[in-house]
């Protein structure tokens, strides 16, 4: 049974296609492709060459289920999954023999490959259902809406998006639960991923417009021309194509708006991108022509078979394979030319064609006789050859995509001409060399030497850190962090460097060697300690002190006495009171205040003068005060003016009233109040601000640096002692 005539018997196609373009693992209808240079892992095409087709090019025919329609290839079990559409079968090739027939739901026609589960999903259109395979297992049978269609792999999300025509709505799998069922009107079974915007597009051919869809979501509706049937995603512009096989146009969509309608043949119902020279290649079905495109532009046509109806590209040999329905023939195109390479026979109406990209094996499926043409390539052996490991010890490599594991010295891969990836998995206790790299196969076979080392435990143990206290190591290059007790690292025997780090602690030892010589694990005992933070010289220095007197300052609750006339003390940043003692008969002026250390040196003027009988100081102390700038205080009318920080009177008890000189952009807090003198000394800290943008942080005194100490108390002397004498006076109690 042929299937109908019309955009279905060929719109898949271009859906299959496009995930052929993905490499297969994780790949999506309509999902990522590239261009020259940026072929998919394991492929490679030297810039500035010219692709060329398989020298010795071999086809034999397998039968398969009846009426085969569109394959899907597991790239992971290196397997070609070709639905029956005549029956209820899905075919399994592995290699050139068809290994299972697999009972599934009632005509099966489409097949897709879910790269996250290493599944495929097979729409079974007359069952209602999706069928999920695992290799030669069938997993699973979903129930989802009449007359399922091709499906789209969303590898974002991880969901199978499956439009079911009949019922004009999208069924949402993951796994092998249906987890929503989405509107989308009155489809014709096509979906298609668009990685640009996350968006799953299924094309609604009796409507002429495509739903867009986001994840369980419905994000709107776009307008394209007469009978959309097929899609692809060119990820070198970010653009969807539509095939409008109706309006013999393409649309042009960038997320839901369309951005370009292109004229090409009769009927386009699929198309092909070769992500080597950038072009789109559309059969058009009505013709005997293939129109070639180039992002916008369209470049010319190619002459090919009657009723061309799938296309699809090989990354292997860089070239584009036509399936000619009516002429029974497939036709291979240089990609890169657009040029004719050959004309080969293959069963009846050939439907749809699979790609292993790794190998570069197509699978033409030939809906008239029930089997697949299977083109094959030279291929020769790549052997892996492992050294040092124990007998028995399981090991693997990636080759591309394709894992290869072994017990023994050795993995063979039967490989195409071509550039390929390599890298070794990991082996517990075991370091292999090289553990990745690149090889080419030239028309000979290969070998790759691999040479594991066995790793032994480098144990770092850190004491005196408080529980859950972040700490790390760099060892070589590898840096490794913990809270908890020890750090390990693999290693070969060797002699490594290594540096421990904790923020606020020290270890002892910080850095040095570690030697791994294969005898017991080798441990490093490593003791933190409380990282100490810097400490800033405190200079308090007195002027006026007599001969052999003795003055005490207390800073941070620490007493120092001195009969010299500077105390020093060190802090580290922050904040402290101090507290002077004046000799017997002596007053200290300030002789109590805050001391601020930023991260310099901080020097604090004192002054000592002669305490009267019933007469105490009055002391207004500046904050704030840019150092050197003159300010001055009047006491009862009586003025007082300084150029230091300290301003000071002597009374006799009482109240009087103050007034802060002003002064030229900045503000004083208080800057006139009352102070009442009653049997004791009293001092009034001033705090100045500026009055052009924040307050300057406080200064202390005069925030003396210690060159600045080398003077202070000649200043202090001379200008203190002026001070007093100029402000003392008298008044009644």
């Amino acid at each position: 049974m042929r299937p109908p005539d019309g955009p279905r018997a060929v719109a898949t196609g271009v859906v299959f296609l496009t995930l052929l373009l993905l490499g297969g693992a994780g790949a999506a209808p309509g999902g990522p492709v590239s261009r020259a240079g940026s072929l998919p892992v394991g492929h490679t095409v030297p810039t500035g060459t010219t692709a060329a087709p398989r020298p010795s090019l071999s086809k034999i025919d397998l039968d398969v289920a009846r009426s085969p329609y569109l394959p899907a290839y597991d790239p992971l079990d290196q397997e070609f999954y070709v639905p029956g559409s005549g029956t209820n079968e899905v075919s399994v090739i592995n290699g050139t023999t068809v290994v299972a027939n697999l009972t599934v739901g009632l005509s099966p026609m489409f097949a897709v490959y879910d790269g996250a589960d290493g599944e495929v999903y097979v729409s079974n259109s007359g069952a209602s259902s999706v069928s999920v395979l695992a290799g030669t297992t069938v997993v699973a049978n979903v129930s989802v809406g009449r007359d399922p269609g091709e499906a789209a792999y969303d590898p974002a999300d991880g969901l199978v998006y499956v439009p079911n025509a009949g019922t004009g709505n999208v069924s949402v799998i993951h796994g092998t639960s249906v987890v929503a069922t989405l509107r989308a009107g009155p489809t014709d079974a096509v979906a298609v991923f668009d990685p640009a915007q996350s968006y799953v597009d299924v094309l609604n051919t009796a409507a002429g417009n495509v739903t867009v869809l986001s994840g369980t979501s419905l994000v709107g509706t776009v307008t394209v021309g007469a009978d959309p049937s097929a899609a692809l995603y060119d990820s070198a512009d970010g653009y969807l194509f539509v095939a409008n096989g109706g309006a013999s146009s393409i649309s042009v969509l960038s997320g839901r708006s369309v951005v370009g309608t292109l004229s090409v043949g009769s009927q386009p119902q699929a198309m092909a991108f070769d992500n080597f020279s950038g072009r789109i290649f559309v059969p058009d079905l009505g013709s005997s022509e293939v129109t070639v495109l180039h992002g916008t532009t369209v470049l010319g046509k190619i002459g090919v078979g009657a009723s061309p109806g799938f296309a699809a590209y090989d990354p292997v040999d860089g070239a584009v394979y036509i399936a000619n329905q009516q002429s029974n023939t497939v036709t291979i195109v240089n990609g890169s030319t657009d040029g004719t390479l050959a004309t080969i026979p293959v069963g009846d109406f050939p439907q749809a064609i699979a790609v292993d990209d790794l190998t570069g094996a197509v699978a033409v499926t030939n809906y008239d006789t029930d089997n697949v043409s299977l083109f094959l390539v030279p291929s020769f052996p790549v052997t892996v050859v492992a050294s040092g490991l124990p007998g028995g010890t399981p090991w693997s490599v990636m080759i591309g995509r394709r894992g290869l594991g072994s017990t023994t010295g050795e993995v063979v891969a039967d490989l195409a001409n071509g550039t390929y990836a390599f890298s070794l998995g990991a082996v517990t206790d075991f370091t292999g060399s090289p553990a990745s790299g690149v090889f080419t196969v030239t028309g000979a076979p290969v070998r790759i030497p691999v040479a594991f080392t066995e790793q032994y435990a480098v144990t770092f143990d850190a004491g005196g850190l408080p529980s859950g206290t972040n700490w790390s190591v760099t060892l070589g290059h590898t840096l490794a962090t913990t809270n908890g007790s020890t750090i390990t690292f693999d290693r070969p025997n060797g002699t490594y460097a290594y540096a421990a780090n904790a923020t606020g602690f020290s270890p002892i030892p910080a850095t040095g060697n570690i030697t791994v010589d294969g005898t017991p694990p080798a441990v490093v005992a490593l003791a933190f300690s409380v990282t100490r933070p810097p400490a800033y010289p405190v200079a308090f220095t007195v002027g006026g002190l007599p001969t052999g007197a003795a003055w005490t300052v207390t800073l941070n609750a620490t007493s120092t006495t001195s009969t010299n006339a500077t105390i020093g003390f060190a802090e580290p940043n922050g904040s402290y009171a101090y507290r002077v003692s004046a000799p017997r008969g002596l007053a200290a002026t300030p002789a109590e205040g805050i001391v601020e250390v930023e991260g310099s040196a901080v020097g604090v003027a004192i002054a000592l003068f002669a305490r009267p009988t019933g007469e105490f100081a009055i002391t207004f102390l500046a904050s704030g005060l840019p150092a050197g700038t003159p300010w001055s205080v009047s006491l009862g009318g009586s003025p007082g003016n300084s150029s230091v920080a300290v301003i000071a009177f002597t009374e006799v008890n009482g109240t009087y009233t103050f007034t802060v000189g002003a002064l030229a952009g900045l503000a004083a807090t208080p800057s006139t109040g009352s102070v009442p003198v009653n049997g004791s000394a009293v001092t009034v800290t001033v705090a100045f601000r500026s009055t052009a943008g924040p307050p300057p942080p406080p200064t202390g005194l005069a925030a003396l640096t210690a060159p600045d100490l080398l003077g202070l108390e000649a200043v202090v002397l001379a200008g203190v002692v002026a001070v007093l004498a100029i402000r003392r006076r008298r008044r009644a109690a």
